[in-house]
């Protein structure tokens, strides 16, 4: 069986307090209609002879709303029970009272969870059940030994005659060489449910998906797909050089012991330790023996999507775990769930399809697709402070659903973010560790189902902070980092004006802290427009050769 460590303990990050892109207003007590509800919980179920539990809920029976809850500490009363990290989530975008135009969430599950090994449930070997495969034994001679105690004890007759041949029991002593094994019961690195509520062609419209990795029992990882019902065996080898001898059964020096004090006590200790010195050569004889145990029996069913007319309930992992004849686990980890019973999605009578301020956004936020094959991109992946916020765009088809971001420095979820109704989706990271923090692994992926976007960089030279129309102008904010090339580099302002061509718009130079701030006019007839800059730097402070460095493409609504 494979044995997994515990320390130290890789954590798994959702940044659980800022998971939702925006703050959404609760629903308007004028909306039309009733609105969607949705709610999540992190895990409900047993552990052992324990209440059941389910220790976080978010927005039970409640309309969609922004909500989050989560943490750690809630297992404290269950010292078996650890999670690096315990979350649930509601979130509603979109106008109040335009249930039409709303995107409904809920997402719950947990990180890092571990139900702890078998010896911290309290749960032993039932010695007494387990079979050993010994190989034959055969009967020890003993002829010189017999022979010294038969002819010793002819006058005396006060020993029975002694065989020439013994044999032993080591089943006992073997079985105090098995061990329960010190990994966890039971580990999930990540278990997560999600549902989603819209309105789709006039009609209320549900989805729900779930994600799973790492699941492993007892060491051993399971396909949570595949596994079904199945035993999960431990096959212990054993040593019998191990064998602790005092605990090996030889009837003929148990008769003999107590006649070690007697007239014939000399010649009686000789034999008890010859006996004792062949008994230990026979048993470091053996070969190892292997002793297949039926530690547990896991039942695992991947997460299930149970739908009625009017609601949608989505599950991440139900696992239940039988060890050593016991009850252990019974739970479900990760649930959402929405609900449309008197959603009305039909427009107010005389309301566009969209709002009338959407339409130039939209475009805009949709810029960043325009040009590739890819239905996920990341606009910009910028630290603040001690956060990472990351922004990007998903195709409208996408809107509702929930994006994961992953970071290539670790492999684990960096976060979780809702597509908003104009394509667009944020959340925030804690900051990587220091070592990663500059280097090429330092890099973000937005994942959803099979569709990947590129991954983007951490620290970048160029960075925009703020991307504005107004007036017929454009302005763009933004930094050049440390050290800048001596004399400062131009900074070359351009417009994608088609997929395979764009145009400068202007040449500048930052300030000498690298700041720069410019205004443009902006291209007349359009609705958005797409900048990118770019210049060269330094490489280091020590190294005077120049770089180029370029910005993201950014996208910008303008006014009509």
């Amino acid at each position: 069986m494979r044995s997994t460590s515990r320390s130290p303990r890789r954590r798994f990050l959702l940044p659980v307090g800022l998971l939702l892109a925006t703050a959404a207003a609760p629903a308007s007590a004028a909306e039309a209609g009733r609105p969607f509800t949705c709610e999540a919980s992190v895990l409900r179920g047993t552990l052992l002879t324990a209440p059941a539990i389910e220790p976080l809920v978010v927005n039970r029976g409640k309309a969609c709303g922004t909500s989050v809850v989560g943490g750690a500490d809630i297992t404290r009363p269950l010292p078996f029970l650890t999670a690096d990290v315990l979350f649930a989530a509601t979130q509603r975008t979109g106008p109040d009272g335009r249930s039409d135009l709303q995107q409904n969430g809920a997402v719950g599950g947990v990180g890092n969870l571990g139900v702890g090994s078998l010896a911290s449930l309290g749960l032993a070997l039932p010695l007494d059940q387990i079979a050993l495969p010994l190989p034959p034994i055969p009967a020890i001679d003993i002829t010189p030994v017999a022979t010294l105690l038969n002819t010793a004890d002819a006058l005396l007759n006060l020993l029975p005659p002694v065989p020439n041949t013994v044999r032993i029991d080591v089943n006992a002593a073997l079985k105090e060489l098995l061990k329960l094994p010190a990994t966890d019961l039971l580990r999930v690195q990540a278990a997560v449910a999600q549902a989603g509520a819209g309105c789709v062609a006039g009609s209320p419209a549900m989805f729900g998906q779930r994600s799973v990795t790492g699941l492993s029992v007892l060491g051993n990882s399971i396909d949570v797909d595949t596994v079904g019902d199945r035993p999960i065996i431990d096959t212990q080898t054993i040593d019998p050089s191990a064998i602790d001898l005092t605990r090996v059964k030889v009837p003929l020096v148990d008769a003999l012991l107590p006649l070690q004090g007697g007239l014939l006590g000399g010649v009686v200790t000789s034999a008890i330790t010859q006996i004792q010195a062949l008994v230990a050569s026979t048993v470091a004889a053996l070969p190892p023996i292997a002793v297949p145990i039926q530690l547990a029996q896991v039942s695992v069913k991947p997460g299930t999507r149970t739908r009625t007319a009017t609601s949608l309930t989505q599950t991440a992992l139900e696992v239940k775990v039988r060890a050593l004849g016991q009850d252990v686990v019974d739970l479900v980890l990760g649930e959402a769930k929405v609900g449309t019973a008197g959603v009305d999605c039909t427009p107010p009578t005389g309301a566009r399809a969209e709002p009338p301020e959407a339409g130039a956004p939209t475009v805009a936020a949709q810029a960043p697709l325009s040009c590739t094959s890819r239905r996920l991109v990341l606009t910009d992946v910028v630290r603040k402070d001690d956060r990472v916020t990351i922004l990007g765009v998903a195709d409208k088809r996408l809107v509702g659903r929930f994006v994961t971001i992953r970071f290539e420095g670790d492999g684990l979820t960096a976060g979780r973010a809702l597509v908003a109704s104009d394509g667009t989706f944020k959340t925030t990271a804690a900051l990587p560790a220091e070592r990663l923090r500059s280097s090429n692994r330092a890099r973000y992926q937005a994942v959803l189902g099979k569709e990947k976007s590129l991954n983007l960089k951490l620290e970048r030279r160029m960075l925009v902070e703020r991307l504005g129309a107004e007036d017929g102008k454009v302005t763009i904010r933004g930094r050049v980092t440390r050290p800048l090339a001596t004399p400062r580099q131009t900074i070359t302002l351009t417009r994608r004006v088609s997929c395979k061509r764009s145009e400068v718009v202007k040449r500048f130079k930052p300030e000498a802290d690298g700041t720069f701030s410019v205004t443009v006019a902006a291209p007349k007839g359009q609705a958005s427009a797409v900048y990118r800059l770019g210049t060269r730097v330094r490489k280091s402070t020590t190294n005077p050769k120049l770089y180029p460095t370029f910005t993201l493409p950014r996208g910008v609504a303008l006014a009509r």
